[in-house]
């Protein structure tokens, strides 16, 4: 595949200009961003395959949250991230359909997040209206509004994901700086408890 010719040439040229103080660290960045391109199209992958008779069964949303957060923990242990679930989720909270494409969507901006603070990430989970709103926020240096240069591929398809079930991601700046990164999802695509 494409992706996977990618990868085998950045290996290539990461052998072939080891110790080479200019190439060095940008190389190793780019291997980095592919293989997160691979595992971001992967879980979209897996979504198309868990569509119809394959999909999970709904999961209560801070359950899905724990667990969403322990799956993306054994790829950055050292990233502390405190998880905030608001009363009316964790008493009402929804049913979320066991989506891949939903997991993939939150572990993109964790991800987003931890490259910008590692030792500041906060997931927020609360009710608005008619919809479930999931926050990623950090406190990096922030982000121009509008203008999300180096959230790369991973974020278009999150909100490619997001598009087709219903919801949407906006941006903006946090109060602590950084970036707020939050996920909007109608109560009806999550199913109401």
């Amino acid at each position: 595949t494409p992706m996977a010719s990618v990868r085998i040439t950045l290996d290539e040229l990461r052998r072939d200009y080891a110790g080479d103080d200019e190439l060095d660290q940008p190389l190793a960045l780019l291997s980095g961003q592919v293989m997160r391109m691979q595992a971001v199209l992967e879980r979209l992958g897996d979504s198309a395959r868990a569509r119809g008779d394959k999909a999970g069964p709904s999961i209560d949303a801070p359950a899905w949250l724990v667990r969403t957060l322990e799956h993306w923990g054994v790829m950055g242990p050292q990233v502390r991230v405190r998880l905030e679930v608001a009363k009316d989720v964790a008493e009402n909270g929804p049913l979320l359909a066991d989506d891949p494409a939903l997991e993939a969507v939150l572990i993109v901006l964790l991800n987003n997040a931890a490259q910008a603070s590692p030792d500041s990430v906060t997931l927020r989970a609360r009710l608005s209206g008619q919809t479930l709103c999931l926050e990623v926020v950090d406190c990096g240096g922030g982000m121009e509004i509008g203008k999300t240069e180096g959230w790369g591929v991973g974020l278009e398809l999150a909100r490619a994901a997001l598009k087709r079930m219903g919801g949407a991601l906006e941006i903006d700046t946090s109060e602590a700086g950084g970036v707020n990164a939050r996920v909007i999802l109608p109560l009806s695509v999550t199913k109401a408890a």
